[in-house]
């Protein structure tokens, strides 16, 4: 009987021991599924919080991006309000921005000139050269060297090279004190001229009248 029994027994011991080990195994194995179902639940709300402050940030940038588009625009709106003609000129002498008055006073139109040396708008070759070549230095030396202009007299050039007199102002644009451009303001002053030349003709015939007059 005991030599029947023994090999049950053993063989009884062993699957029980199997049973015991997979059981254990089993255990072990539920509880790192859980502890990783745990993790990813955790990484999935670090990940929906991430992708929400992400989702406020682009928000938070699109709002900055309209306000700074809104501002932009609102002082395009004041240039052009203003009445005078007023271009920007980088350091290197090209246009960066121009307002609506200049364009019309230019007759020019906004892609003819962004970009484009600034200095074409100043003919050397106008019926007053020395007083162009005098303007055209002055404005060099401003988005250069930072030598600002005060109401100096000149001649820009616009549509089918259409001599405009001007008067002009230049002020450098400074940026950790070092020179980036300036910007230029004109104004038409060809009834100015209109006038003055009418003025200086009705002296001279009142000189005339008055030597007549005397001779008389």
């Amino acid at each position: 009987y005991v030599a029947f029994i023994t090999p049950i027994a053993i063989r009884v011991g062993k699957d029980f021991n199997r049973t015991m080990n997979l059981q254990i195994r089993n255990t072990a194995l539920q509880e790192s599924l859980l502890t990783e179902a745990s993790r990813l639940r955790s990484k999935e709300k670090e990940l929906a919080e991430e992708k929400r402050q992400t989702q406020l940030l682009l928000i938070q940038q699109k709002n900055k991006d309209e306000q700074l588009e809104s501002a932009a625009q609102d002082r395009l709106l004041l240039l052009d309000a203003v009445g005078e003609g007023i271009f920007g000129v980088s350091n290197r002498g090209n246009i960066t921005f121009i307002n609506t008055p200049a364009l019309t006073m230019l007759s020019l139109n906004e892609s003819d000139l962004l970009h484009r040396s600034a200095l074409r708008l100043i003919s050397s070759t106008s019926r007053e050269s020395a007083t162009n070549i005098e303007a055209y230095t002055a404005i060099i030396l401003c988005f250069q060297k930072g030598v600002p202009v005060l109401n100096m007299k000149g001649y820009l050039t616009g549509l089918d090279d259409v001599e405009l007199p001007v008067r002009f102002s230049c002020t450098p644009v400074l940026k950790n004190k070092a020179v980036v451009g300036s910007v230029v303001s004109f104004v038409d002053v060809t009834k100015q001229i209109e006038i003055e030349s009418m003025l200086l003709q009705s002296q001279k015939m009142e000189a005339v009248g008055r030597l007549t007059g005397g001779v008389s």
